[in-house]
């Protein structure tokens, strides 16, 4: 590669290395929100993550096409210093922030999984709902069959 290309490559992946920073900074945040049940922030977090998921797409096509898809690994070997320690740096900061990205995404979907859960129980309880089905064979109501009535359709 040229110093040029070795160059423009750095940037990209110092540029990366910044996007995955700040989704990770955007899943803490992400975290704050589900455990709290702030829909609205929630919401706003989702969008922003999308736009650095768009701009992260565009760097790694660009990275991708100037190291005409070789591995890391093999390139750093290829070139020369200054450059081997600079991208070598760079590479395990990016694998150490990517590594945090996954563990703070498996735990989101987690809290997000119970969240979903309790949901569905508080609902369950609310519409009296004993894991019984909402027909019957014939397709009535077989909740309104048996006389049955909910939480919510009771007068107070």
């Amino acid at each position: 590669m040229t110093e040029a290309q070795l160059q423009k490559l750095v940037k990209i992946l110092q540029a990366e290395y910044q996007l995955n920073q700040n989704l990770l900074e955007l899943g803490e945040k992400k975290q704050g929100a589900i455990i709290n049940e702030e829909v609205e922030v929630l919401e706003e977090i989702v969008r922003e993550e999308e736009g650095y998921l768009a701009d992260l797409e565009k760097l790694e096509g660009a990275r991708a096409n100037l190291v005409q898809n070789k591995k890391m690994t093999d390139l750093i070997a290829e070139v020369g210093q200054p450059y081997r320690e600079q991208l070598s740096k760079l590479r395990k900061r990016m694998f150490g922030v990517i590594e945090e990205l996954a563990y703070l995404n498996k735990t989101n979907e987690q809290l997000l999984k119970d969240a979903l859960y309790l949901t569905n129980i508080n609902l369950n309880i609310l519409t009296n709902n004993q894991g019984k089905g909402t027909y019957n064979k014939r397709g009535a109501d077989a909740d309104r069959q048996q006389g049955q009535t909910t939480v919510i359709n009771q007068k107070a």
